[in-house]
């Protein structure tokens, strides 16, 4: 990666992002971070709040699964509002 986008990943997610911006407001942020990346939603390089079930009767929603290529799940992006101090049960 070069430079210029990690500088505008850098403003994106952490030197222009206010005090007490909302997560959902933070998660508009991360989709132009995702998008600097070349990452797009509608190209399937991600999903938004995909729902997996777990076991019998148990789901799960992450904010992001990025994908790769060919569609295999690469990773989770879980989003916490920036202000509030992340512990582990996050």
């Amino acid at each position: 990666m070069n430079n210029e986008k990690w500088n505008e990943i850098c403003f994106l997610l952490s030197e222009n992002v206010k005090k007490d911006i909302s997560e959902n407001s933070f998660e508009q942020n991360v989709i132009q971070a995702l998008r600097v990346l070349d990452w797009k939603q509608f190209s399937g390089d991600y999903e938004i709040r995909p729902s997996y079930q777990i076991g019998a009767a148990n789901r799960i929603t992450p904010d992001f699964v990025i994908k790769s290529s060919d569609n295999h799940k690469l990773f989770v992006i879980e989003i916490k509002q920036p202000n509030i101090p992340l512990t582990s049960t996050f």
